[in-house]
């Protein structure tokens, strides 16, 4: 299956349950008139524009505001709702031709529950019983620290961890040095030096206002970036999960669902540039965290944004979201994002110095695990460190541990990335899932019943990490409906490889020994998906496959809409 494919089957599923489950899904605030969509193209969306200009004999003034994510065909209209009923226009959209899932614009909360009271330590990183606590309730960091502080690869790829969020303080002093910039955009020049489709994001993207004003507000954000990456090792202040890591800083004034979308899509252009130009362009984001939400709210009602979950995680971005502060089920309640269904989505609870969980939901198949964020010390907007609590505070520390799982020192982590992004962004969740302290507190409350542990999981990247480096640059290039070329380069002087290769997702492996590259398959059926796996073979053990999957050319699509 191609990935526009798996994304376009999440946005059907998600809407037929929509469809399921409306008459009973809780009533969510929404922008009035406000209208997002998913098409199948521009012709689509032109037609749907024409079918609904009118309702009952009035006009409805439908009209498209702006693209949230054009490649992906997401579009945010408006229609005049004291004119026109916009449930019944909604309803009438999705059953359009060409119309893959219509939804409200949601309006989401923060999700901060700051205290200002003070404490001397980060109990959440080490925790000997300084606040009172149980002793080793913390999440492992010096033993992580041990093995690895974060910023680059084993291979030199510069680790971005994104931040959805009202903005930070550009100037604190335990965060500028850790800012993401984007080097290849000449500031001020009203010009897209870079060609990314976005005009002067030299320090990120504010999706609100259409430039890279990020550093205005940021009380919240700022609090969560110290969570993720507060400069390490500099003798000031606190320190973040890593010691160094960029933090792409990415600003929705306006907190409703559309921006949500627009600021993911950022961080996803940006990933989807590093991926095509073998890091020449673009950033290399791993994951992106998002602090707010949706109190009840159910993924029925949201499927373009529970979907792009999936459509980020094709290429290589896992997302951690915070979910409510209250003490709530969300497999029974709902929550917005957390109980959206993608696997590249860790959803994430809030636990205290004593190692319970604090006054936040769980769920046991919605949540994935629970992390430090009742009363953690963190940098501040005023250009100090305070406390402050809430599940905003524990997803960013698991944020930033796929940041750090990244770091470790294993040499195949790059390179996996850059062949199978989908396949090393789960690895990297397999690892910090897997890893983590069991806790009464939440045992049957939460999928792993435990709360992260970065030591456990940077642990299980190296016990995982062959001395048998696979092949590097692993690529396909499908020119003619029934060949290819696969190309791929010689780690540290291995030569000898196994290929293998079928049609995607069933039958029969075709093998190659000693294959070499450039490699010719041939006899190809046209338009058909395939994919293809190579590893090195050492003296003493083999490396891990890196795989591709490709469709020949050859394809006929049929017109948009007939």
């Amino acid at each position: 299956m191609t990935h526009s494919s798996l994304f376009l089957r999440s946005c059907l599923l998600l809407a037929f349950w929509f469809i399921l489950g409306s008459s009973s899904a809780q009533k969510l605030a929404h922008v009035p008139g406000d209208l997002i969509i998913h098409t199948s193209s521009r012709e689509a969306l032109q037609e749907v524009l024409e079918r609904a200009s009118f309702q009952r004999g009035v006009p409805t003034r439908l009209r498209i505001i702006r693209p949230l994510a054009e490649s992906s065909g997401i579009w945010l209209l408006h229609m005049d709702h004291t004119r026109a009923n916009q449930r019944e226009l909604l309803l009438s959209i999705r059953n359009m031709p060409g119309v893959i899932a219509a939804q409200y614009n949601h309006i989401l909360e923060a999700r901060s529950m700051p205290n200002d009271s003070s404490f001397s330590a980060q109990w959440q990183w080490n925790n000997t019983g300084q606040t009172g606590g149980k002793p080793g309730a913390d999440i492992s960091l010096p033993d992580a620290w041990e093995l690895t502080t974060g910023g680059l690869t084993a291979t030199g790829d510069t680790i971005v961890v994104a931040i959805v969020d009202d903005g930070v303080n550009l100037n604190h002093p335990d965060l500028a040095g850790n800012l993401w910039v984007n080097h290849k955009e000449i500031p001020g020049n009203g010009l897209d030096d870079d060609g990314n489709g976005y005009v002067d994001d030299r320090l990120g993207w504010n999706t609100t206002q259409g430039n890279d004003n990020v550093g205005v507000g940021g009380s919240h954000g700022t609090r969560v970036a110290g969570m993720i990456g507060a400069r390490g090792n500099n003798q000031i202040g606190v320190t973040g999960v890593n010691w160094k890591v960029k933090m792409m800083i990415i600003r929705p004034i306006s907190t409703v669902e559309a921006t949500v979308i627009e600021s993911y899509n950022y961080a996803l252009t940006q990933r989807k540039r590093y991926n095509q130009s073998n890091g020449k362009e673009g950033a290399f984001v791993v994951s992106v965290n998002s602090s707010w939400g949706i109190n009840y709210g159910k993924p029925e009602d949201a499927p373009l944004w529970c979907a792009f979950y999936d459509t980020m995680g094709v290429h290589g971005i896992l997302n951690v979201a915070a979910t409510a502060n209250l003490d709530i089920d969300v497999d029974v309640q709902g929550d917005l994002p957390t109980a959206c269904s993608s696997p590249f989505l860790i959803s994430v609870t809030s636990t205290n110095h004593l190692d319970n969980k604090a006054n936040a939901a769980y769920g046991l198949s919605t949540i994935d695990l629970g992390a430090p964020g009742q009363n953690v010390l963190t940098t501040s907007n005023n250009g100090s460190i305070g406390t402050t609590s809430g599940t905003s505070f524990a997803s960013p520390t698991v944020a930033g541990i796929i940041g750090l799982l990244y770091s470790a020192p294993c040499d195949q982590i790059g390179p996996m990335a850059a062949s199978d992004p989908a396949m090393t962004a789960l690895h990297i969740k397999n690892a910090l899932v897997t890893s983590v302290d069991t806790l009464s507190a939440l045992m049957g409350k939460t999928l792993t019943g435990g709360r992260a542990n970065a030591a456990g999981a940077v642990q299980q990247i190296l016990d995982q990490c062959s001395s048998c480096p696979g092949p590097v640059s692993l690529l396909v290039a499908a020119s003619e409906k029934d060949k290819a070329e696969i190309t791929w380069k010689e780690p540290n002087g291995e030569t000898k490889f196994f290929l293998r290769w079928r049609p995607a997702g069933n039958g029969p492996w075709t093998e190659v020994t000693n294959a070499k590259s450039p490699y010719q398959l041939t006899g190809l059926s046209k338009c058909t998906d395939y994919e293809v796996q190579v590893r090195t073979e050492c003296s003493a053990e083999n490396s891990v496959y890196y795989s591709k999957v490709f469709t020949t050319s050859g394809c006929c699509p049929a017109p948009a809409s007939v």
